[in-house]
């Protein structure tokens, strides 16, 4: 047996040649037969180093070292080697590991790939890639007894050459590798996985809206916008296993997960929906701030003005009733004004709630069939 794993594409075929060469702008040494990449630090493609970091990174490997890990890769003559550090420990970043593989120069993919300690030269997992299809299907295998988690972190870094994350970088559902004995049964487990991502989302995404539909009076941007990106790495992954399921020929497919995509448009709808009732109820809430200001100033030139007027001799001759008067008149001003918001508020509650339930009716949502998808 050996591991399968699939480099999402939308193109027609994978531009091996234009993967490399954006590859190599990268490199911080680039000779015929080796290039030294940037480290990739934090998850990210490459890290920006100033000059004097630049001379002490690539220092880091010597001609021992290069030597060492040649001998490992038993790099052929048609070969260039790779090297950059990575951290894969995410708790100590410090401990970076040292990562090779090698490109045929005529094809422009990957032969081997190896994954080296920070501190010896003992490898971790050397992988040999027995082909790279135009579809984008990997097959490797690890030379040696290693655990899964070598095999994903081989598979990953492959990946990550030929493939540009947009819609979510490194995300939580990323596409695992699989082990299996032939490119059949491997294009069956690797879809699977989109399939089980279509109900993770789905779970996620209605999760997160009964969230957002509760106290979207109160919730910050931050979490609107990550709802918003949330939707939209779900639809993306959609889109990827659509492209899946037309370079490999998996036409009954299509229709569930055009459903599945129709499903999460809706959800997106809605949520769209809700972010309106947002700013209608802010909107509102400002309209009739500004309404109440303008009832108070009118019932106020209305009703006290004339009966100051009435009394403006007395207000001349008595500094004491002008005082009180004007007191009194404020105070009343205040408490009219006070009962003016406490009623537009609960106005604009009702109707902010008789306007949610009009919406929830209006987009019932369709539950996604989960055995037409299995």
């Amino acid at each position: 047996m050996s591991y399968f794993g699939w480099i999402p594409i939308l193109t027609p075929k994978l531009l091996f040649l234009e993967a490399i060469t954006d590859l190599e702008t990268y490199c911080l040494t680039n000779t015929d037969n080796e290039c030294i990449l940037s480290p990739k630090i934090d998850l990210s493609s490459s890290s920006k180093l100033t000059k004097k970091q630049e001379i002490g990174y690539c220092g880091f490997f010597t001609e021992e070292l290069k030597q060492q890990i040649r001998n490992h890769l038993q790099i052929a003559e048609n070969e260039k080697l790779y090297l950059y550090l990575r951290d894969f420990d995410d708790i100590n970043i410090q401990s970076l590991t040292k990562v090779a593989f090698t490109i045929d120069r005529t094809t422009s993919k990957i032969r081997k790939m190896g994954i080296f300690s920070h501190t010896t030269f003992k490898s971790i997992a050397i992988a040999e890639i027995l082909d790279i299809e135009e579809t984008g299907l990997v097959n490797y295998k690890l030379n040696g007894k290693y655990d899964f988690l070598l095999a994903k972190q081989i598979f990953g870094e492959i990946r990550d050459i030929y493939h540009e994350h947009i819609y979510a970088p490194h995300c939580d559902f990323a596409l695992m590798p699989v082990e299996a004995n032939d490119r059949n049964e491997a294009i069956d487990s690797i879809f699977s996985q989109y399939q089980n991502k279509v109900v993770a989302y789905h779970c996620q995404l209605k999760g997160e809206l009964d969230t957002v539909e509760r106290h979207y009076e109160d919730l910050s941007r931050r979490h609107l916008l990550l709802y918003s990106t949330l939707a939209a790495t779900a639809k993306g992954e959609i889109i990827y296993s659509l492209s899946f399921i037309n370079l490999f020929k998996l036409n009954v497919y299509e229709n569930h997960m055009r459903l599945a995509l129709d499903s999460l448009s809706n959800l997106s709808n809605k949520y769209g929906h809700i972010l309106t009732l947002r700013q209608l109820y802010s909107s509102w809430k400002i309209s009739f701030i500004i309404a109440v200001l303008a009832v108070t100033i009118a019932f106020y030139n209305a009703l006290l003005s004339p009966w100051l007027n009435k009394w403006e001799h007395l207000l001349k001759r008595v500094d004491i009733l002008t005082i009180s008067t004007i007191l009194s008149s404020t105070v009343l001003s205040i408490i009219f004004l006070i009962l003016a918001l406490v009623i537009s508020n609960f106005i604009v509650r009702v109707l902010v709630v008789f306007h949610s339930k009009w919406i929830t009716w209006q987009l019932s949502i369709p539950k996604l069939d989960i055995d037409k998808l299995s």
